[in-house]
């Protein structure tokens, strides 16, 4: 199953990354021969003007073809044949493209919904990490050695890059309170390690 989401995912930045060199080259006035999403047999084709747009059956990218990307020809619109500012242009284009999605994508994570940091929910039996002077129900996690903190992974991967002792800040009542050294080592219920933190925390609204 991962592999098949890598593929899709691979599939889906290569054709972003053609986009981009259709998009540079038409607006140059290049001649694009062909502009196809996937690989293999067409599903759909269709021939509008000069290009010809397909839809192939193998999702693992995509090509854009332009006249004289490969060899010299006699066409003044060819690809060999345009200024080196313009061939410069559409290069990079499919790189820029790249980058343009990667902040669309990002951008609508954040936007998906409203933003709700991590906050402490409750303790197990005994915690030693639970107190005025220490953590208390309603905490929102904020940064852990300085990293902020968005989702609730992030709590447990900054921990485990730890050695077990943090500079952790939270937010209390609506005020930031700081907790320099403050040493939090997973343990369960009998003081042995354990995957567990003795403290539970999730997204709350």
């Amino acid at each position: 199953m991962y592999i098949i989401f890598a593929i899709l995912i691979f599939g889906i930045l290569i054709a972003v990354h053609e986009l981009g060199h259709f998009i540079a080259a038409k607006s140059l006035g290049v001649k694009v021969l062909e502009f196809s999403i996937g690989m293999g047999p067409a599903i759909f084709k269709k021939q509008r003007g000069e290009t010809l747009y397909a839809l192939r059956w193998l999702p693992i990218g995509g090509y854009c073809a332009m006249e004289g990307e490969d060899e010299e020809t006699g066409d003044p619109r060819a690809f060999s044949r345009q200024a080196a500012w313009k061939r410069f242009v559409v290069l990079v284009a499919g790189s820029a493209m790249n980058f343009i999605f990667g902040f669309l994508v990002i951008l609508l994570i954040f936007a998906g919904g409203t933003f709700t940091p991590p906050t402490v929910t409750g303790f197990m039996d005994g915690c030693p990490y639970e107190g005025e002077t220490a953590l208390m129900a309603g905490d929102t996690f904020y940064e852990i050695d300085g990293y902020r903190i968005y989702f609730s992974s992030n709590i447990t991967q900054f921990l485990e890059r730890g050695d077990g002792t943090y500079d952790i800040t939270v937010i209390r009542n609506g005020e930031k309170v700081a907790f320099d050294d403050f040493y939090l080592v997973p343990r369960d219920y009998e003081g042995q390690t354990s995957p567990m933190y003795g403290f539970y925390f999730g997204a709350t609204e």
